[in-house]
């Protein structure tokens, strides 16, 4: 039996055959899962960046975002509008803070004066993050790193009391998806602080982060310095 293409080349029933098993198995060997995006409308999302000044007190910024859940279904059903196999996937634990960008070849010991001057008590700082909904808009709860008062003992997030906050912890950022949103630049280097964080499984929503200074700090004048928004980096 042969089958007649329109190019006047045969291909017996046995070729299609090995052709289609070889298309199963890649889409069943190469990956678990493939990811489609029902909320590919609502933007900007995490991570987000913007550009600000630390070194005056009363500068203030505010940033919008959204939070959105991953949708995960299996392979074979990616063709199909109902999959039974699809689950929502909420976002976990993001931190708000900001970064400082410098040249990818600056020397070790700027490095270490940058981190220095951003994570110094110095510098106060009042941070907001707010949930906006059409009908009202909710304070979120934020937390904050606490070292342990035992020696050797670690330490854990405990809930922000207020909005000042005193202390910033040096952290990453998920390196891939600003990479993928072209948030992160080959040719630079970056000094990323954490602010507050967000625990356990974050509501999806449109939300507003606020930063404002509170006290000067000439030594941040000329630090390049973004606010930042964003998912932990991944465990590799």
């Amino acid at each position: 039996m042969v089958i007649f293409f329109s190019a006047n080349k045969m291909l017996t029933v046995r070729t299609w055959a090995i052709w289609i098993g070889v298309i199963l198995l890649l889409l069943m060997g190469c990956t678990k899962t493939t990811t489609h995006d029902p909320y590919f409308f609502l933007n900007p999302r995490l991570p987000v960046v913007l550009p600000i000044k630390l070194d005056r007190s009363g500068s203030a910024y505010a940033m919008e975002f959204w939070v959105v859940p991953e949708h995960e279904r299996a392979p074979w059903y990616a063709i199909f509008a109902n999959d039974p196999s699809e689950k929502e996937i909420w976002v976990r634990n993001f931190f708000l803070g900001f970064r400082a960008v410098l040249p990818a070849e600056a020397e070790t010991s700027e490095i270490n004066r940058v981190e220095g001057v951003l994570a110094s008590g110095e510098l106060p700082l009042e941070v907001k993050l707010t949930k906006i909904d059409t009908s009202t808009n909710t304070k979120v709860q934020l937390y904050r790193w606490q070292d342990s008062s035992t020696v050797g003992a670690p330490g854990d997030f405990v809930p922000l009391k207020d909005e000042v906050v005193t202390q910033r912890q040096i952290t990453n950022g998920d390196t891939v998806k600003l990479q993928n949103k072209g948030l992160e630049n080959p040719t630079k280097r970056y000094v990323e602080l954490q602010v507050a964080t967000l625990r356990g499984e974050i509501p999806p929503g449109r939300y507003l982060y606020e930063i404002k200074v509170l006290k000067d700090n000439p030594a941040a004048a000329n630090i390049q310095i973004e606010m930042m928004a964003s998912n932990y980096q991944r465990a590799k």
